[in-house]
């Protein structure tokens, strides 16, 4: 039996720093999903499972970068590709821009 990989080697957290050689020039190979998320909220409980099983099912062909926007000088992240808000939803929050 062929184990399925966790995918854990695809999504990675990223910061101010690392950003563009991390996100922007992987994303010239392949797509890179980023989920901007606050420390003061937690991770919604339906779409972090889904964004982990799809990048398992695309088997690297798609990665994931998590940005915690309330860490150090991340918030310029979110200023640049202007994620101004996030938005309460059943409980969860969504990044909004």
């Amino acid at each position: 039996m062929t184990r399925q990989p966790s995918g854990k080697q695809w999504i990675y957290e990223v910061n101010v720093r690392d950003f563009d050689s991390r996100v922007l020039d992987t994303s010239k190979g392949r797509p890179v999903l980023v989920d901007f998320r606050a420390e003061w909220r937690a991770p919604c409980p339906v779409i972090v499972p889904l964004q982990a099983q799809q990048v398992r099912e695309y088997g690297g062909a798609l990665q994931l970068a998590r940005v915690e926007v309330d860490v150090g000088e991340n918030m310029k992240l979110a200023g640049r590709y202007r994620v101004r808000h996030f938005i309460r939803q059943h409980g969860s929050m969504a990044a909004s821009g």
